[in-house]
């Protein structure tokens, strides 16, 4: 039955021999192919689902490592962004340095990047100046 099932002999000999000895013993032949195809097919699916699922997982650890390389470099830029606005090396930004800094095209243009509007600072420094003493420090950024 193996050959039959795995195409090496043809499925009509077996079912001519059986049906001349008994019509039922065809039928059981047939239903029994149909069914050997069925089950065939489905392992074939399973093995098709389970590669897909792989993939998707493998895609998922490379977005979420995307995604934290996309928040270090921003963290990178952050920092970077705060030395250069930090004119006189105090470790904190105060609002006159924040207004010089943005009105810098380039300095504009680069907090703009990390999704932050700066076309309004004082607004930006009040909402960054958490304990309110007029100068933002690295904790605070």
């Amino acid at each position: 039955h193996f050959a039959a099932v795995s195409n090496g002999v043809n499925w009509w000999q077996f079912l001519d021999a059986l049906w001349e000895s008994h019509p039922m013993y065809g039928g059981v032949f047939v239903v029994y192919m149909l069914l050997m195809v069925l089950f065939l097919l489905n392992i074939l699916t399973g093995v098709f689902v389970s590669d897909a699922m792989d993939m998707s997982q493998a895609s998922r650890e490379f977005q979420a490592q995307r995604e934290m390389e996309k928040r270090q470099y921003t963290f990178q830029c952050l920092i970077s962004f705060f030395t250069e606005v930090d004119s006189d090396g105090s470790g904190t930004i105060t609002l006159l340095e924040l207004e010089r800094s943005l009105s810098n095209p380039y300095m504009a243009a680069s907090f703009y990047s990390l999704g932050v509007d700066a076309s309004d600072a004082r607004s930006l420094f009040r909402l960054l100046d958490v304990d309110r003493n007029q100068e933002v420090d690295m904790q605070e950024f």
